[in-house]
């Protein structure tokens, strides 16, 4: 779905931190900013029409509604997640909102300030994790001094009504396009009846959608058939010609050609090798937009120890 949201283990208001080892999350946006440090491995970021490489210990900074795209480079890439709700400072900045970062690198701040940062958000996450006495006071109060050092350095604008209208309706569209697909990926989908729903032209639809997932239709039906068959894989319970047919491939070698050109390997090696994955992984998620591991808040307490020493 469009507007991505990680609900695990929130325990204070305005405020989502998780870690997570990722392979991929498609296009999706929502109303949150965030900031994604990457810990171990690199990132690939498709951020409004930038596409950048987040090397390991860099941060990078979403805003609020923007649509954006996340891939490991290599190897699945474990990083901390900061999801910041607007509300958190509505009463003293009511028009945070509408702020639009042009600077997505948070480590672009001075050394000595970056240091600070990566501190106190391993400081935060916790706090967070272990909940003592007057935590939520602690987490609020220091992601709200994050927030001002993020003001205070970084490149920004305060986008109009009509600009914030204008980034709506194209996320109200997309929102609609990701959600015509999940329900015909199955089938012989084509762009031009969505483009008819929409009482646009094809031409006008296609350049949207390239403008908007910074990919064609085609690549992104063929994307979320590709996840769509893994879920499946990540069962057990599925023949391969099953899972061919179910997911919206025309035919076996279609199929097979999707997994050796994303993955180096026949579908039936892979599958082998994700059922070990899932097996070994208990919060492993795939899904037809991501996939990507979660942790539970023990598992995350060890890493916040780890990449305490890893980056002190």
């Amino acid at each position: 779905m469009s507007e991505h949201n990680i609900n695990l283990h929130q325990t204070v208001k305005c405020v989502r931190l998780y870690f997570n080892t990722l392979d991929y999350r498609t296009s999706h946006f929502h109303r949150d900013i965030e900031v994604m440090w990457a810990l171990e491995d690199d990132l690939e970021v498709q951020v409004g029409n930038d596409r950048c490489t987040v090397r390991e210990g860099e941060m990078v900074l979403m805003n609020s509604e923007q649509p954006h795209e996340i891939k490991a480079t290599g190897k699945s890439c474990t990083l901390l997640g900061i999801q910041i709700s607007p509300d958190l400072v509505a009463e003293d900045v009511p028009e945070f909102e509408h702020i639009h970062f042009d600077q997505y690198f948070v480590n672009s701040l001075p050394q000595e300030i970056y240091k600070d940062i990566e501190q106190t958000l391993l400081d935060v996450t916790w706090q967070y994790l272990t909940q003592p006495a007057f935590y939520e006071f602690f987490c609020r109060s220091q992601i709200r001094l994050f927030l001002y050092t993020l003001l205070s350095y970084l490149p920004y604008r305060v986008l109009t009504e009509e600009q914030s209208q204008i980034q709506k309706n194209q996320n109200a569209r997309l929102k609609r396009l990701i959600q015509f697909v999940n329900m015909n990926y199955q089938n012989n989908i084509r762009l031009s009846d969505f483009a008819e729903r929409e009482g646009r032209s094809l031409s006008h639809i296609s350049h949207f959608v390239q403008s908007a997932m910074h990919q064609s239709f085609r690549e992104y039906v063929d994307l979320v058939r590709y996840s769509a068959a893994c879920k499946m894989m990540a069962t057990g319970r599925y023949k391969m010609l099953d899972i061919c047919m179910e997911c919206g491939f025309s035919d076996y070698r279609y199929f097979s050609k999707a997994f050796v050109s994303r993955t180096g390997v026949t579908p039936e090696v892979y599958g082998k090798k994700l059922l070990e994955r899932v097996g070994n992984e208990t919060m492993f998620k795939h899904s037809i937009h991501s996939s990507e591991r979660f942790y539970t808040p023990e598992q995350s307490m060890e890493l916040v120890k780890k990449y305490r020493e890893k980056y002190r």
